[in-house]
Parts: structure tokens; sequence; C-alpha cells
């Protein structure tokens, strides 16, 4: 249960049964974590958050600050900003087996509770999922994305990002769900589609259950793609318009996996047209895909290009420094809140920031912060130096963070830019 201190003056949101109807700016105005990775209990009640735009944490190296902002990370779909299975997140010396997250969500609307939790195991048996109850009633976890869009940067997504085309894909399809979010559940579809046709495949399995799996690939698919391009060229008008002071300029495509075919992944072609094309090529590649192990053709073989922009020409995002690829990455969540901001069924995001101001030097830190500030995102930053946060905008709350407690801290005096 959510303490009463939480739940004071809260306002259920309107909300139809199972969609929540949201508006304006959203912010976390309180949380209480249990057994949640390196906290055994935390509870950041209003009058510790008040009413910041802005959420500093501060400390040192594995103190918990990462941790802190995974929690936040679970108040949306999926397994959240480390992508960790759900056992790994329960404190290494619980005796619950268990872990939970309770926060209250608040926009133009009211408020909304939200608690999420991995149940304790009982018997020794493990459990299957997590939970989701929404102002006290159980509801599935999809129904997340309809209360607010938390978008996320970290250290490890950034080189991951950089290297790896499968992760460059789920940064985009994160940025999708957040527009679109019924693009949860169809890239889950697929996978479980993909992932039965392979066993299948391997153990010559019955003909007529692998079409059928192949028509749920190819339906899903479509559908996947047509999201994705949609959403790659809306953010590309904006990526056209919009000054990121300070930011490099970024150029964003579909393009084929670096290992793929020729598949024109950015090929516009209607729905109906790519679903029957994939349900074709996946019925004539079954005995390639069984040689590789594998499905060779679908939406799974999508690249997302980034590319850096400038007066020499085009940069792949692999090919930039460690600061430029921060730069970039940084720069596409802020515009991805822009425009979530600018969509009259959007709304200001919650920006996950984890060690937002390394690699950025002084006027890449005060542009973040003015950005931060005229974006009326609600933003949680962390970092070892407080010093490094001068220039933060006025309505910020400084938290310390050490292996015992989260306390409030002093804001640094703001310095002049040299």
């Amino acid at each position: 249960m959510i303490p009463a201190a939480m739940t004071q003056a809260a306002t259920p949101a309107v909300r139809n049964r199972g969609v929540q109807v949201r508006g304006g700016m959203r912010k976390i105005a309180a949380v209480k974590l249990h057994e949640f990775r390196s906290y055994k209990q935390l509870l950041l009640e209003r009058d510790v958050l008040a009413d910041a735009r802005a959420i500093v944490l501060t400390g040192g190296n594995g103190v918990g600050k990462t941790n802190l902002l995974e929690a936040l990370s679970m108040l949306s779909p999926g397994r959240g900003l480390r992508r960790a299975a759900l056992q790994q997140m329960i404190r290494r010396q619980s005796d619950d087996n268990g872990w939970s997250v309770h926060a209250i969500i608040r926009d133009d609307i009211g408020e909304t509770n939200i608690a999420t939790a991995l149940a304790p195991s009982r018997n020794g048996r493990e459990t299957r999922g997590r939970s989701l109850r929404i102002d006290g009633a159980n509801e599935s976890l999809s129904q997340l994305a309809h209360i607010a869009s938390i978008l996320w940067l970290t250290p490890a997504i950034e080189r991951a990002v950089a290297e790896s085309a499968g992760e460059r894909r789920r940064f985009l399809d994160r940025i999708v769900m957040s527009l679109e979010p019924e693009h949860g559940a169809r890239s889950t579809n697929y996978e479980r589609a993909m992932r039965e046709r392979n066993r299948l495949l391997q153990t010559s399995g019955n003909a007529v259950w692998i079409e059928g799996l192949e028509e749920a690939m190819a339906k899903e698919g479509a559908l996947m793609q047509a999201a994705r391009r949609r959403t790659v060229a809306m953010l590309s008008n904006l990526l056209e318009e919009l000054s990121l002071p300070a930011f490099p300029k970024a150029s964003i495509a579909l393009a084929p996996d670096p290992d793929a075919d020729d598949e024109a992944c950015d090929t516009e072609i209607g729905v109906r047209e790519e679903e029957e094309n994939l349900r074709t090529r996946l019925r004539e590649g079954r005995l390639l895909d069984r040689r590789a192990g594998r499905a060779l053709a679908g939406a799974h073989r999508c690249d997302f290009r980034i590319r850096h922009l400038s007066d020499d020409g085009e940069m792949p995002l692999q090919s930039c420094s460690s600061g430029e690829q921060k730069a970039l990455l940084l720069g596409l969540v802020l515009a991805h809140g822009r425009l979530l901001s600018s969509l009259s069924s959007g709304g200001a995001p919650i920006l996950l920031l984890d060690e937002v101001t390394a690699h950025l030097d002084a006027e890449r830190r005060h542009a973040l912060f003015d950005i931060l500030e005229q974006s009326g995102a609600h933003s949680w930053m962390t970092g070892t130096d407080p010093a490094l946060f001068q220039g933060c905008q006025e309505d910020s709350c400084f938290l310390e963070v050490t292996s015992k407690s989260v306390e409030r801290a002093q804001r640094p005096a703001n310095p002049s830019l040299n």
C-alpha cells in the first residue's frame, strides 16, 4: 500500500476503463520503493519533491542513483532502462524475494496512483511476471503507456546504440511506442510468433502451424514498419526545423540491418502490400531460415540510422567520438520530448537522464538546462558532482544519494559561463 501521506488530496484521473485520459505536464509527485536493487525502503514524499520540475540526484559511483532511475522506468511498459530480468531487480539481501515500486503521477487532470511489483515467490516457485495496479484496480502493463511517456538515456544505452543495430531498433521502438502505445503489443506478438516459428523449423513442425505463425509475423510486422516510418518522418521533419543550441544536427532514417540483404525498410508501400511481401518471403525462405536458425526477413531486420550532419558532410553515429555520440542521442531524446509536447494527445514526457553531464562541456550543459526548462518536461538527472549542474533551472530539487539514504541537498551556486 502507498502510505497515507502519499495519497492525501489525490484526485483520480478521468478514465475510461483501461485507458487513462491524460493532459498537460506530467510529474512524479511521490515515490516509494521496497526491496528494489540497493533500496530496502525508500520514500520520497511530496514535501521532498515539492513542485520541482527537475530532480537532480548526485553522489558517488555505486550508491544507487541509476537504481532509482531504473525503478522509475518501471512506471512504463517493458523491462525498464537496463532491460534486466525481473528477479535481478530484487535487493540481494532481501528476505521477501520480491520488489515493489509505488508512485503518484500528477498532471493537469489530477493524480494517478501506480503500484507495480514482482510478488514474492511462494513455496519455492518463481513468479511469472510483474503486476500493476492503477488507482487500486488491476490493469495490464500496456496501460502504463496511456498515463505518461517516460523516456530515458544512460551511458550503457549510448554505447549499445552506437554499436548494435538491434539496440538502435529498440531505441526507435520506444520512441514509436510513446506515440502509438499499441506498437508495444505488436512487437511482443511479432517476437513471440518468430521464436515459435524458429523452433518449429528446427523440429520439422507442422506446416499449417508454421504458416499461421508466418501470417501473424506478416500482419504485425507490416503494422510495426508502418508505425516506424510515420514516427521517423515526424521526427525527421522536427529535426529539420528545430534548433537545439550547442547540440549537433542529426539525420535519421530507416535502413536495412547491416548484415541483412538489400531489403528496403524505408520504402513507402502500403501495409497490405508489405504484409503480403513479408508473408511470401517467410514462406519461400523456410529452408534458409532453418539452416540459419533464425528468420532472415522481417521487421526485426531493420536498422535505425543516425548520422551527424556538419559542414564536412555526414558521419554515422558509430564513427563519432563519445562526446558527439552522447550529444546526438541526447538531442534525439530532447527532440522526441518536444514532439510529444507538440501533439494534442501527447503532453510533455518524463525524462530519466543518467550521468547526463558526462562528456558534455560547459556550453552544452547550459544549453541542455535551458532546453529542459523551455520544454515543460519533468526530468530526473544524475551525476557525481553537484557543480556540474550549476545553472540548472530554478525550480530544481537537489538530492544527495549515499549508500544509506537519499536526502535534500543545497543547489550549487550559479557561476558565469566562464
